[in-house]
């Protein structure tokens, strides 16, 4: 777990850098733009307080993508930099759809007027705009196989537990005080966690987007600052009240994780003040700058070495029915519509597979059984009998009777008010049963599409390359 986190943590700081390089066009103030986005309060908040580290490596990602935007600004003709460019662009972006869909829906707004904000001239980028929609498809195809399944399989549970009462983002919305809090707290949403904009950092960003105002980047970089932070609090309350499809992003304050990279690219415009100072005196002053900021990011590390753990909740958590049956979700989100009341009852064991009521029904496990593919053979007598499978149905679950397939609709039909499968066994001695899920509706079209379409890139550069040659 450390390694995961220290190396994410380098990864977003090597983004960092390689994005503030690009903007200041210095190394030193790449450094310094480095240190600031890895001390920005909510990125400890992520890792330290909620332990949310799909959302801290989603963060880690997003300085990616907008430094293979700049690579990109100034493209004349297709080579080996713009396929490097591409790649790159095109991974960062399915990464983070990937790892915090939340993050993702308004990143990917920050994303186009990003893009939008380096368009200066639009006869002489057309490249440059072209590949960069062309990656932003592609992040969009390979990162599909987690957002296709999410879609398909949507009208088959209940997501709407995800917003509902406490959960629902309007109840989670931000204070302003508490962007410039300097306390550290360990307690619930929105009061008792610290969701800090860093206050040094605000101040540098003011100053930034003033000195740097002109620019065209720089007014986009602003308007997304202001529009975001006001996004969190009771200003944004339409936009979580009315937006059904923000509901599922939970917590407006997550909007942090966004904020942090166009905080980045507002503190660069300082640079521009800077750069007008010999050199030994901006070194000193950015060094001065690295030194305050650390100290006055001291109280982000303070951390609790002792929490108060309630051991016989998690224990009895651990040992209840329905964690038993791992399809087991916080909120019951990805619990099918057929679940009418929770299981009462938990497995016996790892067979996944007993007897339902009376019947002479032996069963035993056959070589490559497992809890998520069972595989048992049963021995009845001469009267046919039912046997219910431990989990959970959902589209794509196929079930085998000595290898001929049970169809969905016996199987539907036949379902317990908790979910579970029964099938009926017929008469007879080594019945093989078989169940395991397939996948989602139409996967293996979609993985099909997937490749296609990564041939049909590789078809572009080869061709391309041919043709340059």
């Amino acid at each position: 777990m450390k390694v995961t986190i220290g190396f994410f943590f380098f990864l977003g700081g090597l983004g960092a850098f390689l994005l503030a390089n690009r903007l200041t066009s210095s190394k030193w103030f790449g450094l310094f733009g480095a240190l600031c986005f890895l001390l920005t309060p909510y990125l400890c908040t992520n890792v330290y307080v909620r332990g949310d580290l799909s959302e801290f490596a989603a963060m880690m990602i997003t300085p990616w993508p907008c430094y293979f935007v700049l690579r990109a600004h100034r493209m004349q003709r297709f080579d080996c930099q713009s396929v490097f460019v591409f790649v790159g662009l095109t991974a960062s972006l399915a990464c983070i759809i990937c790892m915090h869909p939340a993050l993702a829906l308004f990143y990917t707004v920050v994303f186009g007027l990003f893009t939008l904000g380096c368009l200066d001239n639009f006869e002489q980028q057309k490249i440059f705009l072209f590949l960069v929609c062309l990656a932003f498809l592609s992040g969009l195809v390979f990162s599909s196989p987690y957002w296709f399944t999410v879609w398909r399989m949507h009208d088959y549970v209940d997501l709407s537990r995800l917003h509902q009462g406490w959960f629902h983002p309007t109840g989670h919305l931000v204070n302003p005080k508490q962007f410039l809090a300097s306390e550290w707290k360990y307690g619930a949403s929105p009061g008792g966690l610290p969701l800090q904009l860093g206050w040094p950092h605000l101040l540098l960003a003011i100053v930034g987007m003033v000195a740097n105002r002109r620019q065209r980047l720089m007014k986009f970089a602003a308007a997304m600052y202001l529009g975001l932070i006001l996004a969190m609090t009771l200003v944004g309350y339409p936009l979580w009240r009315y937006l059904p499809l923000l509901n599922f992003v939970q917590f407006p304050w997550r909007l942090l994780s966004v904020v942090a990279l166009v905080q980045l690219i507002c503190i660069c415009g300082i640079w521009l003040l800077l750069a007008t100072r010999a050199s030994s005196m901006r070194h000193g002053m950015l060094f001065v700058l690295a030194i305050v900021m650390i100290i006055l990011a001291r109280h982000q590390f303070q951390f609790e070495s002792v929490r108060d753990i309630n051991a016989q909740e998690i224990l009895a958590s651990s040992q209840s029915p329905f964690a038993d049956f791992r399809s087991y979700a916080a909120l019951d989100d990805y619990l099918p519509r057929t679940v009418l009341e929770r299981p009462s009852t938990t497995r016996v064991d790892d067979s996944m597979v007993r007897a339902q009521g009376k019947g002479n029904v032996h069963i035993e496990s056959l070589p490559g059984h497992s809890p998520y593919h069972p595989r048992v053979r049963s021995v009845t007598a001469n009267d046919s009998a039912s046997v219910v499978i431990d989990q959970f149905y959902f589209p794509g679950t196929r079930v085998l009777i000595d290898g001929c397939k049970v169809s969905p609709a016996e199987i539907t039909d036949r379902l317990r008010n908790d979910g579970r499968m029964v099938v009926a066994i017929p008469a007879g001695s080594n019945v093989v049963l078989e169940s395991y899920y397939d996948g989602p509706p139409g996967w293996r079209l979609h993985l099909l599409v997937v490749v296609l379409w990564f041939i049909a890139l590789g078809v572009i550069v080869i061709f391309h390359r041919r043709g340059s040659s």
